[in-house]
Order: C-alpha cells, then sequence, then structure tokens
C-alpha cells in the first residue's frame, strides 16, 4: 500500500528565500531514496509564506526508512523547521487503491 504525506509550512513572507535554499538539500536528500514515487513542493500565489509539500512512498517500509535518514532526522528539524510559524503533515494511504492505480 501507498503511503503520501501531506506537509503545510507556514513561515514570515520575509523567510521565503531562507526556507527555500534551507529546504533545497532536504529534497535533494529526498528524491535520491529507494522507494520515493512522487515529491511536489508547491507555493501558494496567495500566501508568500506557504509551502505544501506532498511525497508518495511505495509502501510503508520505504516511508519508514524516509524517517531514520540523516536529512529527516537532523537536516530538516535542524535546518527548516526553526524557520516556521507553523507545520503541520498529514499521513495518509489511497482510499480506493485498487479502483484508481
Amino acid at each position: 500500500m501507498t503511503v503520501t504525506t501531506v506537509a503545510h509550512y507556514h513561515f514570515p513572507a520575509t523567510a521565503r528565500e531562507a526556507v527555500l535554499e534551507r529546504l533545497l538539500p532536504v529534497a535533494q536528500a529526498t528524491l535520491s531514496e529507494p522507494g520515493l514515487e512522487y515529491f511536489h513542493i508547491l507555493e501558494t500565489p496567495s500566501d508568500e509564506g506557504h509551502l505544501i509539500l506532498i511525497e508518495g512512498w511505495k509502501d510503508e517500509d520505504t516511508f519508514a526508512s524516509h524517517r531514520e535518514t540523516p536529512h529527516s532526522i537532523d537536516g530538516l528539524p535542524e535546518s527548516v523547521v526553526p524557520l516556521l510559524q507553523e507545520r503541520t503533515v498529514h499521513i495518509g494511504a489511497p482510499a480506493f487503491e485498487e479502483q484508481f492505480s
């Protein structure tokens, strides 16, 4: 079963460049991981202080492995998270995986 995460990062609009600069190496490291099926970082035009990160993982094992990588354990919390005002992460699996895969 695939695993999808949707994260919302909220930060002061003045911190946008710093957030993107610090997020880039974490994103690049994530893109090289086995089991990653898709990864998107979306900007919301109406709110310069909001990013939406969407990740899709092949299965629960590859997602669990991702959560144990240095960039997940140390990189993100130490570099990006301190710049955020709020961070929410939702983890889910397709409700109709057989019908839409």
